[in-house]
C-alpha cells in the first residue's frame, strides 16, 4: 500500500462521485458536483484526494467549501468542511486523522474561521481533538401540520418519512404582504439593512441566495417573501420527502425576536394553507434563542403526539446531540468569543 495526498482536479470528478456514492448510497451528477464545488460566490472549493498508488484508486477525500460571513457589517471568509470520506476498506488503517491534521495546519491561515455542520460522529470527535470548539449543537423541532402526514405513510407502507426526496426540481416564489416586483433588488435591499444589525452569520446578498437556492440542482420548494412597511424578509422551505418540508433559511428586518415572532406566526398560517406541506422541520444552532422562542410561540397541536410515540417508544429514536464544530483561523478574528452567538440556519448545509 502506497498512500499519497494531493489536490483534486477536474479529472478526479468521476472517481470522487463514485466514492461519494459508496459512502452515502446517493448518486451525484457532474452538474450537482460543479454547483457545489465550483460555483459558490465565495470561490471554488478546496479539495484533496487520498490515493492508493498501488491500486491507482482514490480512497479518500477532504474538502472545504468557502462561505462569506458578515459580522457588524464586516465581511469575513469562512470554510466549511464537506465530503470527508474514506473508503470503508481503509478506515481500520487509521490514515485519515493524521492527514486532516496536516491539512488543517496548511489551510487554517487562509480563513477567518472553519466549521463543520453535523457530520458523522468519528469526524466530529476527530475535529474536537484537533481543537475545534464543540460548545454549540443543532436544535430540531418537527411540527406536524396535517393528518395527511400519517395517512400518506400508512397507505404507502411508510410510517416515518424517508430521507429520499423526489428528483423533480421546482422553485415556487410566493409573496406575502405586498408584491415584490424585482426579487434581486428586494433581497439586496433587505440584506443591506439586516447585515448591520445581525449576529455573525452567512452573507445573504442576492448572488449568495441565487446560488444556494435558485441555481441549486437539488432544490425543490418555496421561496416566500414578506414585504410590508414595517417588516421585510423571506423564508425558504425545502421539500425533503413527500409532504415533509424544512425551513432552509429565514431572514427578517428588523433583526429582532419580535419581528421573528410576527413573521413566523404569519408564515405558519400561510404554510398550513399549502396542500402539499404536511410537516415542517425547523433546525437552528443553540447560539441564540431565536428559534426556541419562535417554536414556543407555535402551538404544537395534538397531531404531533403520534409522531412522538412512534419515534420514542416504537422506533426507540431518542434525541441524539448533533454538534457544530468551529475553530478560529489566523486572519482578522482572534477572539475565541467570536465562535459563539452566531445566527445559523440550514443555509450552510450541503444543499441536497
Amino acid at each position: 500500500m502506497s498512500i499519497i495526498v494531493r489536490r483534486a482536479t477536474d479529472a478526479d470528478i468521476k472517481d470522487i462521485n463514485k466514492l461519494y456514492t459508496l459512502i452515502t448510497s446517493r448518486e451525484r451528477t457532474i452538474e450537482e458536483y460543479c454547483w457545489q464545488w465550483q460555483s459558490s460566490p465565495a470561490g471554488k472549493g478546496l479539495q484533496w484526494v487520498i490515493v492508493d498508488e498501488s491500486q491507482d484508486e482514490i480512497i479518500g477525500h477532504h474538502g472545504l467549501m468557502p462561505f462569506y460571513f458578515t459580522y457588524n457589517g464586516e465581511q469575513l471568509i469562512a470554510a466549511k468542511t464537506e465530503n470527508t470520506m474514506v473508503n470503508p476498506e481503509y478506515r481500520s488503517k487509521m490514515i485519515y486523522p493524521i492527514i486532516e491534521s496536516k491539512l488543517l495546519s496548511s489551510y487554517k491561515k487562509k480563513f477567518d474561521f472553519i466549521f463543520s455542520t453535523k457530520g458523522p460522529d468519528p469526524a466530529i470527535r476527530l475535529r474536537h481533538g484537533l481543537g475545534y470548539d464543540l460548545t454549540h449543537e443543532w436544535i430540531r423541532t418537527d411540527i406536524v401540520l396535517s393528518y395527511k402526514f400519517y395517512t400518506s405513510r400508512i397507505f404507502s407502507r411508510h410510517l416515518i418519512n424517508q430521507d429520499i426526496a423526489e428528483k423533480s426540481r421546482k422553485m415556487n416564489i410566493i409573496h406575502m404582504g405586498e408584491d415584490v416586483k424585482d426579487l434581486s433588488i428586494f433581497i439586496e435591499h433587505t440584506w443591506s439593512k439586516v447585515q448591520k444589525l445581525s449576529l455573525l452569520t452567512p452573507r445573504r446578498k442576492w448572488e449568495d441566495v441565487k446560488w444556494r437556492f435558485f441555481d441549486n440542482p437539488y432544490f425543490s420548494g418555496y421561496f416566500i417573501t414578506y414585504n410590508s412597511s414595517n417588516v421585510k424578509g423571506y423564508a425558504v422551505i425545502k421539500k425533503i420527502s413527500y409532504g415533509v418540508f424544512q425551513v432552509e433559511d429565514l431572514i427578517i428586518y428588523p433583526f429582532s425576536i419580535n419581528s421573528y415572532l410576527y413573521f413566523f406566526k404569519k408564515l405558519i398560517l400561510f404554510i398550513k394553507s399549502l396542500d402539499d406541506v404536511h410537516m415542517l422541520i425547523l433546525q437552528m444552532t443553540d447560539d441564540t434563542k431565536f428559534y426556541s422562542d419562535v417554536t414556543k410561540s407555535v402551538k404544537v397541536s395534538i397531531l404531533n403526539t403520534p409522531l412522538f410515540i412512534i419515534n420514542f417508544f416504537i422506533k426507540n429514536k431518542h434525541i441524539k446531540k448533533r454538534f457544530m464544530p468551529r475553530i478560529l483561523g489566523k486572519k482578522s478574528i482572534k477572539e475565541k468569543s467570536s465562535l459563539h452567538g452566531w445566527y445559523i440556519t440550514p443555509f450552510i448545509f450541503e444543499g441536497r
